[in-house]
C-alpha cells in the first residue's frame, strides 16, 4: 500500500511537471493556470473555486453568492512562434449549466456567471521573455455578465475595454471584483 501510495505521488508530481514547467503554457491547461491564480488572487478567504465541476462559473463568493468566469487568452502559444494570437474569448450563452452539486442539470439558458474576469497576457516579445506563468505578465479586465452583449458568442480585448471593462493588475483585480459585489 505504501507503494502505492508513492508511486501515485510521483506520477502527480510528474504529470504536474510536464503540464506546468514550461513558460509557454498550452490551451488545454492555461485555463486552470488562469481560474486558480484568480482565485489566489481574489482570496481563498472570500471566494471558493468551483471550477472543476461543469457548474458554469469558476469561483463563487463566499458571503454573497455571486459567481464569476474566468476567461483565459494568450498572445504566445506554444505551438506558433510566427505570429501572435488574437486576444479573444468564448462568451457565448449555454443551454443551462449544472448546479453546485455538480451533478444536476439547470435547464437555463443564458451565462451562468454574474461576473467575467478575462485574464490577458499580452506577452509576445522577446520570446524568452514570456512566462504564463508569473501574475505580474497578466492584465485582467472586469465586467458584469449584465454587460457582456446577449447573444454574442465571443469578444476581443479591445471590444471589452469599449464596453467600460475595469483593468487591473494582479495587485488591484481584487478591488475591481469587490465594487461589482453587492453592498452587504
Amino acid at each position: 500500500m505504501a507503494g502505492q501510495q508513492a508511486l501515485s505521488r510521483e506520477i502527480r508530481a510528474r504529470a504536474c511537471a510536464a503540464l506546468f514547467d514550461a513558460p509557454v503554457l498550452d490551451n488545454t491547461v492555461r485555463g486552470l493556470w488562469a481560474e486558480i491564480m484568480v482565485w489566489l488572487l481574489l482570496g481563498r478567504e472570500a471566494w471558493k473555486y468551483t471550477g472543476r465541476n461543469w457548474l458554469g462559473h469558476d469561483l463563487q463568493h463566499r458571503g454573497t453568492g455571486v459567481r464569476v468566469e474566468v476567461k483565459q487568452s494568450a498572445r504566445r502559444q506554444p505551438w506558433s512562434t510566427a505570429c501572435p494570437s488574437p486576444l479573444r474569448f468564448d462568451i457565448a450563452p449555454r443551454t443551462g449549466h449544472y448546479a453546485d452539486d455538480g451533478a444536476t442539470w439547470v435547464p437555463k439558458p443564458g451565462r451562468a456567471a454574474d461576473i467575467y474576469i478575462f485574464a490577458l497576457h499580452e506577452g509576445w516579445l522577446p520570446a524568452e521573455a514570456v512566462d504564463h506563468r508569473n501574475p505580474a505578465q497578466w492584465r485582467f479586465l472586469v465586467l458584469p455578465a449584465s454587460a457582456l452583449p446577449e447573444s454574442q458568442k465571443t469578444i476581443t480585448a479591445s471590444s471589452l475595454q469599449a464596453l467600460d471593462a475595469c483593468s487591473a493588475d494582479m495587485h488591484t483585480l481584487s478591488a475591481a471584483v469587490e465594487r461589482l459585489l453587492p453592498r452587504q
